[in-house]
């Protein structure tokens, strides 16, 4: 159980044995990065911060000791990680279920617990099978990615009050999330900051972060050393702030240049599944390089859609600007994701001999 890593002083590395000739004092937590990118990197937190960002989340939330944590995300990630840092800290109980994913399974171990997470693909997976919410359910934290406005409501009117979340490995996990009033409204929420966090917006749209509980640097494999990081940190998402609130986020990767103009797969993405939202889960958009364009956009579908898909992409190219044309569908039986659910791009790319 993670609560437990928080009361010993010793380094701990989290799915790694120790590597040899780290030169740093004890009270660090090691964990890597997540994410659909193939830059995975080391973190190194110390579990004091780590334990007052938790402490925020808490408050935040309004945890207790009576409340109990059905836990289902990987035991590597910083989402676990953190759940059993904020028990450490408010005393309440985990129940952790760490075998393959299943919904049913879950709706039958949620109903001993009052609040859990989960991340889109575990949510669109309960609307799919329409299973409905327990009613003693506090709330459902929804991050590892954005949850779409139409799969949100879907989720709600089955009973679900889902918070969807903005966090960094970076930050002990939760930076920014929906309030609990917010579950008052069906409407889709704006997320409000922790109060340790202190967010800005840099020239180019990149969202900064100030926090005295934030990670130290990364670990270095080869030196076997920390890396520090600056005094504040910035992140590769661009995002919007309003009255200190997250309006909107995205990863700066979802944007690359064809033919000198900058476009946006997650807004294509957006507009392909338009009238669609079931396709959600069944495609994904990815750029690959190109020698005369410098990138081309490519759609990656599912065999069950892939006729539909098809369809939708042709009738779409018609009325796009040459840059923002799909250039190419690729047929998968399956598109393969990460524990989390997030799509494994490089994989894909490297699986379809386009690289």
């Amino acid at each position: 159980m993670h609560s437990s890593l928080f009361s010993s002083r010793d380094n701990i590395w989290v799915g790694a044995s120790k590597p040899l000739g780290l030169d740093v004092e004890d009270n660090f937590i090691f964990y890597q990065t997540s994410g659909s990118t193939a830059d995975s990197k080391w973190i190194a937190y110390k579990k004091n911060k780590f334990l007052k960002a938790a402490e925020s989340a808490n408050q935040f939330l309004n945890m207790t000791a009576k409340d109990t944590w059905l836990d289902v995300l990987p035991s590597h990630h910083v989402a676990s990680l953190s759940v059993g840092a904020r028990a450490y800290s408010a005393g309440f109980q985990i129940i952790s279920s760490k075998e393959k994913w299943n919904p049913e399974v879950f709706i039958k171990k949620i109903k001993k617990a009052t609040v859990s997470s989960l991340v889109p693909t575990q949510v669109y997976d309960l609307v799919e099978k329409n299973l409905k919410a327990p009613q003693h359910i506090r709330f459902v934290l929804v991050g590892g990615g954005a949850i779409s406005s139409s799969l949100y409501k879907k989720a709600r009117d089955l009973g679900w009050p889902i918070l969807p979340t903005y966090g960094l490995s970076e930050a002990g996990s939760q930076v920014a999330t929906a309030s609990l009033e917010s579950l008052a409204s069906y409407a889709y929420p704006a997320l409000n900051f922790l109060s340790h966090v202190r967010p800005s917006i840099n020239n180019e749209g990149f969202l900064k972060i100030k926090s005295d509980f934030l990670f130290e640097g990364y670990y270095c494999p080869l030196k076997k050393s920390i890396k520090k990081r600056e005094h504040d940190f910035l992140t590769s998402d661009k995002a919007i702030i309003e009255s200190n609130q997250l309006i909107s986020v995205r990863r700066d990767s979802s944007s690359k240049k064809i033919l000198g103009v900058l476009v946006d797969k997650e807004q294509i993405k957006s507009e392909l599944l338009k009238n669609y939202p079931q396709w959600a889960q069944k495609i994904e958009l990815a750029f690959v390089k190109d020698g005369r364009t410098e990138n081309r956009l490519i759609v990656i579908s599912e065999s069950s859609v892939f006729s539909e898909v098809s369809a939708r992409i042709e009738a779409y190219n018609l009325n796009a600007e040459g840059p923002n044309r799909v250039s190419k569908i690729y047929q998968l039986s399956e598109i393969p994701r990460s524990a989390l659910g997030k799509p494994q791009i490089p994989k894909i790319i490297e699986a379809l001999g386009l690289i």
